[in-house]
């Protein structure tokens, strides 16, 4: 039987563990990345009405990026013990430092001159951020996001090594048995899922970036 065949028979043969561990992994990557988002969001608005401020979170998120998963992960297991809640930690902080920046960045870089026309047609500051600044710089958020959700699909697979399920799980038994049936069942689906994420942000993004040319 071909590699093909033999993948092919494993996922009808264990299609509901299959069906379990993707829920497992959706949900590990896609609250972890939707949390990162409102955080790197808000902080990234944090920097660009207070620089002082923004430069210490920037500090902060080049930190958490820069730091291992796994590391995250043993300084997490000792406060939240084992299961979704360290893997969950873990992905947050990694996912901080792209929607961070690229929130700051795509505020910073919207025109001023637009800015000052807001200010003098009489909109608040509040009008200011969420009616010009933050439409303008969405396609830069968005492009953050992206990197983010990407990643995180990807680094998911990590939570396995604390019991926090997923393709991980798969992917570990696959080497640890040295069943190569096993371990591209786990990794096929995470490549395909990061890729679909990465299709449809893409998508977004250039929809995004069109609209605005256009608007």
């Amino acid at each position: 039987m071909t590699l093909v065949g033999e993948l092919r028979e494993f996922a009808i043969d264990n299609g509901d563990l299959v069906r379990e561990l993707a829920l497992q992994h959706v949900t590990l990557a896609g609250t972890a990345v939707a949390t990162a988002a409102v955080l790197g969001i808000a902080m990234g608005i944090v920097a660009t009405r207070m620089e002082r401020l923004g430069t210490y979170l920037l500090a902060f998120a080049n930190v958490a990026q820069a730091v291992p998963s796994l590391a995250v992960l043993g300084f997490a297991l000792p406060l939240l013990g084992i299961g979704f809640a360290p893997a969950f930690f873990a992905l947050v902080l990694r996912g901080l430092l792209p929607v961070f920046l690229n929130t700051y960045l795509g505020i910073r870089g919207v025109e001023p001159a637009i800015v000052e026309a807001a200010t003098g047609a009489g909109f608040r500051r509040i009008e200011i951020l969420t009616l010009v600044e933050l439409p303008l710089a969405s396609p830069v958020i968005l492009s953050g996001l992206r990197t983010a959700a990407v990643e995180g699909v990807a680094l998911a697979t990590f939570g396995a090594f604390i019991g926090a399920g997923g393709f991980g799980d798969l992917i570990l038994q696959g080497i640890a048995l040295v069943d190569t049936v096993r371990l591209l069942a786990g990794a096929i689906p995470v490549a395909l899922l990061a890729i679909l994420v990465e299709l449809v942000l893409g998508g977004v993004e250039r929809l995004v970036r069109r609209f605005i040319v256009h608007a």
